[in-house]
């Protein structure tokens, strides 16, 4: 599609179906010179296939033709800036990685990197910080779809939204400037929005134009819609006719508007009233507090100021800031305002500031400030659940609370984490009181509830090391889980799913205690209840329209499954070598790399062929350690080499460490949060087993005919 140029920066945009970008969200792709033909298209239209209603703008002049200063002020009105990451990008210097991600992240604009080759994700944490990354290779198609939707969905608004936003404007401005002055239009945003009264004030201003489109009846019904007329004044509205000399101006003439002209570069007064009839007295820019006082009034004049400290409107005017919705990106007036919303009890507006810090969304990140803005949206939940008794509120509080939970548990506070989760344990009790205590198909949801936060005082506990607190809080876990899915009416893939995951949980908690009994029945119970699971599925079961037929199951609900199958199955080998048992370790190391290999097919992950050549080199091991075992047992040999296949496993288990199988889903769930790449660097430096090790094991057994390297990858093993 052909765009037309934008003449003040190098900037051009793209839409949807070439559909008016006015009052959409602003998307800014930043790519290394050379990668922008290769990716452009594909990125966009997977962008405009999840989020339809944005307008994404990109360079296209050469960036040494570039005012920096210019292009780096429009990066500020960016709600989102795109990255296609390769290797080039992150080893050779160019614009994208050192102006304009540095920029961004300086100015706490939401970044959305994406891979373009696997295996860039420790390059890039390295070189650009940590942040987290996606990359449809390796993911799969319906995963980075899901990734980038809540992605998407976290950072820009909704085409209702911006409706709702606009509404609350109480004045309409016009803002009328040659093209070639569009680097003064910020300024002047700026300086009429300096004070507070102004606030309210919504600027419309062309920065585009859509082929195809009657551009002159859209001015016009934009300037009968406005309430004044601003005109940006410079010596360029005097040179020869221009649009606004011929056009824009004449319609405010003759529609009657208040025209305030705003002196931005010395003009001659009297060249001016020659060229533009009855146009009032200058004002110089820099006059800020006269600026103001003739603005306020003719507002006053025609009873235009008309300012509401409602939360709502303080609340969705804050938003039209925070994303420049009519108005220039002021993070500072939007965290003012929606703060302001905040402290007037609006709950939209607790809920925003704790996505601001969690996030970093144009403010510092600050869990001081998550846990406070958490505390005052229970507190104003509890109090509206007491005060009409609606039982969905209560679920409400419960959510709340135990999220507040979580952020204490996120950042290791675990007395806190732990008073918030029984407090939620309290309200989801008060709810079941209700009932009876009885279970039925109506209030199976409480029922979960209960379960889940019953793992998660026990994992609180274990924090805090008290190990006979969390084994009981593990068992209640569970044992609701097994009511649950023993019950005909409410048993589902769902609740055979939790009672799975309560088992595993159980069983790393024994097997951290060394109580390799209890663990190995629990591991071999989840092992039973996921593999029924995936009955009927089968091993190569065909995927169409990337979705699994057989069993009901989607492609993600599937990765989850065999994921969940490959770390029980390792948990198993663990087992195995306190055991000293080299048949269950090679045979659970060969289920292992069955459902590793599994997703690894599905997902194409290079990360899943480093983690199944690894674990093929355990098997390989193992089956050595197999066929001298009654020896080395004799001699002592074989508790070394137990250990040092139990460092290997636990390298393999991190080797994959970067967003995969219940990670994800989990990151998923928690709005895509940053995953420590360093934690793969240490577990393997603890284990002081590197990939360097795997790589001398393998070729150690290749050489003895030990290990076929053609079949490293195979599901035979």
């Amino acid at each position: 599609m052909d765009h037309r140029k934008l003449q003040y920066s190098g900037l051009s945009f793209k839409t949807k179906g070439n559909i008016n970008p006015m009052g959409m969200p602003y998307i800014y792709y930043a790519s290394h010179p050379q990668d922008f033909n290769i990716f452009f298209d594909t990125i966009v239209d997977d962008i405009f296939k999840i989020q339809s209603h944005v307008v994404i703008w990109y360079l296209t002049e050469p960036f040494e033709e570039i005012d920096q200063k210019i292009l780096l002020e429009d990066l500020k009105q960016m709600q989102l800036l795109v990255i296609p990451v390769t290797k080039r990008f992150l080893e050779e210097d160019n614009r994208a990685r050192n102006v304009e991600l540095n920029f961004a992240l300086e100015h706490h604009i939401p970044v959305l990197p994406i891979l373009q080759e696997v295996g860039l994700a420790t390059l890039f944490s390295k070189k650009c910080g940590k942040m987290h990354c996606i990359c449809k290779e390796t993911y799969g198609k319906i995963i980075y779809e899901k990734i980038m939707s809540i992605f998407l969905s976290s950072t820009l608004l909704s085409e209702k939204m911006i409706e709702e936003i606009r509404a609350e404007f109480k004045v309409q401005c016009f803002l009328s400037y040659r093209k070639i002055d569009r680097k003064y239009v910020n300024q002047i945003m700026k300086v009429l929005h300096k004070n507070e009264i102004m606030w309210d004030v919504a600027i419309w201003y062309d920065d585009y134009l859509i082929p195809g489109e009657n551009f002159d009846d859209f001015i016009k019904k934009e300037i009968e819609k406005s309430d004044i007329f601003v005109l940006l004044v410079t010596p360029n509205l005097t040179i020869a006719e221009n649009y606004v000399m011929k056009i824009e101006y004449p319609l405010a003439i003759e529609q009657k508007k208040e025209i305030i002209p705003i002196l931005v570069e010395e003009t001659s007064y009297d060249t001016l009233k020659e060229k533009y009839e009855n146009i009032p007295q200058t004002i110089c820019l820099v006059d800020e507090n006269k600026v103001f006082e003739i603005l306020k009034s003719i507002l006053e004049n025609r009873n235009l100021l008309k300012n509401t400290n409602s939360s709502e409107h303080l609340y969705k005017i804050g938003l039209a800031y925070l994303y420049g919705i009519d108005v220039e990106i002021d993070y500072e007036k939007a965290l003012n305002l929606i703060t302001r919303a905040a402290k007037q009890k609006f709950p939209a507006a607790y809920k925003k500031l704790i996505s601001m810090y969690k996030n970093g969304e144009g403010v510092e990140k600050n869990y001081q400030e998550v846990t406070f803005w958490q505390s005052q949206l229970i507190e104003y939940i509890s109090k509206k659940g007491l005060n009409n008794g609606d039982y969905r509120v209560r679920f409400g509080e419960f959510y709340a609370v135990r999220d507040l939970g979580d952020t204490y548990f996120q950042i290791f506070q675990y007395e806190k984490a732990l008073k918030a989760y029984k407090k939620s344990f309290e309200i989801i009790n008060q709810m079941l009181d209700l009932w009876e205590g009885i279970l039925d198909y109506r209030n199976h949801e409480e029922w979960e509830c209960k379960s889940d936060i019953y793992l998660k005082i026990a994992d609180a506990y274990m924090g805090l090391k008290n190990y006979e607190k969390a084994r009981r809080y593990y068992i209640y876990s569970m044992e609701i889980d097994i009511q649950l899915d023993n019950n005909e009416e409410i048993s589902s893939r769902a609740t055979m799913r939790n009672l799975a995951m309560s088992m595993a949980k159980y069983g790393r908690f024994n097997l951290e205690m060394k109580e390799t009994k209890q663990a190995k029945e629990a591991f071999l119970t989840a092992v039973r209840l996921l593999t029924q699971l995936i009955d009927g599925i089968g091993w190569g079961h065909p995927i169409h329209n990337d979705v699994v037929y057989l069993g009901s199951n989607s492609l993600d609900e599937s990765i989850d499954i065999h994921m969940n199958l490959k770390f029980l199955y390792e948990d198993l080998a663990e087992i195995a070598i306190l055991e000293i048992n080299f048949d269950n370790l090679i045979s659970s190391f060969y289920d292992a790399q069955k459902h590793a290999y599994w997703v690894y097919k599905n997902i194409n992950d290079e990360y899943f062929s480093q983690e199944l050549y690894a674990i093929n080199v355990c098997i390989a091991y193992i089956s050595e350690m197999c066929v001298k075992s009654e020896e080395w047992i004799k001699k002592g040999i074989a508790v070394k080499k137990m250990n040092e296949i139990y460092d290997l496993i636990h390298t393999v288990k991190y080797l994959c460490a970067q967003m995969h199988g219940k990670e994800l889903l989990e990151a998923l769930e928690s709005s895509l949060q940053i995953y420590d790449i360093e934690e793969l660097e240490r577990s393997m430096e603890l284990s002081k087993i590197t990939i360097a090790d795997i790589e001398k094991y393998a070729k150690t057994l290749w050489k003895d005919k030990r290990i076929d390297a053609e079949n490293i990858n195979n599901d035979k093993g």
